[in-house]
């Protein structure tokens, strides 16, 4: 099972989506006192943005590219593993936060 670029791009709409969505959600919800806290959970999700948009930018940029097209890597273009790379690095990042939050509730 291969990853196309429409794929890549819905995963990346979707998570952005949300994201958007969890962070308009929190921004309603008062907390007594804000401290570094409560604050780092929000603006590390706000920051898990940036790589899968990215990613989305670079699928868009690959395919209105003939240059980039043309240059392959074992058989797969290179905007294609950058931005599967990117979106990796955005699920890692992920992890990484609600880990945190996870410790940080116990």
């Amino acid at each position: 099972m291969t990853l196309e670029n429409r794929d890549i791009l819905q995963v990346n709409a979707t998570v952005i989506m949300g994201l958007l969505i969890l962070l308009s959600l929190s921004s309603f919800v008062e907390s007594g006192e804000k401290n570094s806290i409560n604050r780092t959970p929000q603006e590390a999700a706000s920051f898990l943005i940036i790589p899968f948009s990215l990613s989305a930018l670079v699928i868009i940029m690959g395919s209105f590219s003939t240059t980039l097209e043309q240059k392959e890597i074992r058989g797969v273009r290179i905007y294609h593993k950058s931005s599967l790379a990117l979106m990796l690095v955005g699920f890692l990042w992920i992890f990484i936060l609600f880990f945190q939050v996870f410790l940080e509730s116990l």
